[in-house]
């Protein structure tokens, strides 16, 4: 193997082990492990950040950010409660 998979793949298995231990929240780990990765040069910036030209991803990545800011102010919590109370009663 290439010394360019070698480090890809040193960089994947740390992924999975931080993943794995819950060292970051995963969006960070993934955006960390591809900036990584175009920094050195193993593949371009326009591989790197492809994906994110797709409307339909960038959609659901906003998603995810909202759904993580309703959680981290415990909106997410409340309004579960309130659909659980509203459908105890009906």
């Amino acid at each position: 193997m290439s010394v360019d998979a070698w480090v890809t793949s040193a960089i994947v298995a740390a992924l999975f082990m931080g993943l794995f231990k819950d060292v970051a929240s995963s969006d960070v780990m993934f955006v960390g492990a591809t900036t990584l990765l175009a920094a050195l040069g193993i593949i371009s910036h326009e591989e790197a950040f492809a994906e994110f030209s797709d409307s339909g991803r960038l959609k659901v990545a906003v998603l995810f950010i909202a759904v993580a800011g309703l959680r981290e102010t415990g909106m997410l919590t409340q309004v579960g409660h309130r659909v659980i109370e509203r459908g105890c009663r009906a």
